[in-house]
């Protein structure tokens, strides 16, 4: 799969806390934005590959996601190759709204829609949310 050093978190955790965002996830907005617990780590062609799941997110909580899988849409947008910064944009919001993904599954290749609900869920240590 050939990735890369860059991670995206999109954590369960909110934004606007002291220290978060992290320098390099671009601008997020107001307080209080809320992800769905998932790292992504990029492959050098830009895709976005998930790397991990927060335990108690809102992602890991599905069941519907799996390490591997290829992010491709955030609510109709297709993010296929885009940058981080832009998708972690997409992805955050106020806590409790709903984000529906599209994923490409590694070990089959099949698509796959899930919606998931932002939360603040487990606490990250801000050390690691940041893009190397």
């Amino acid at each position: 799969m050939g990735h890369s050093d860059q991670f995206l978190l999109v954590s369960a955790t909110c934004a606007g806390k002291k220290g978060y965002p992290p320098d390099g996830l671009g601008n997020l907005g107001a307080d209080k934005l809320c992800g769905v617990g998932i790292t992504f780590v990029e492959d050098t062609n830009g895709a976005l590959y998930v790397k991990n799941l927060v335990p108690d997110g809102s992602a890991a909580r599905s069941g519907q996601i799996q390490i591997g899988d290829v992010l491709f849409e955030v609510n109709g947008t297709n993010v296929y190759c885009e940058k981080p910064e832009a998708i972690g944009n997409l992805l955050l919001g106020t806590e409790g709204s709903p984000v529906e993904l599209v994923f490409k599954r590694a070990s089959t290749g099949s698509l796959h829609r899930v919606t998931l609900y932002r939360t603040s869920g487990s606490a990250i240590p801000v050390d690691d949310m940041t893009l190397d």
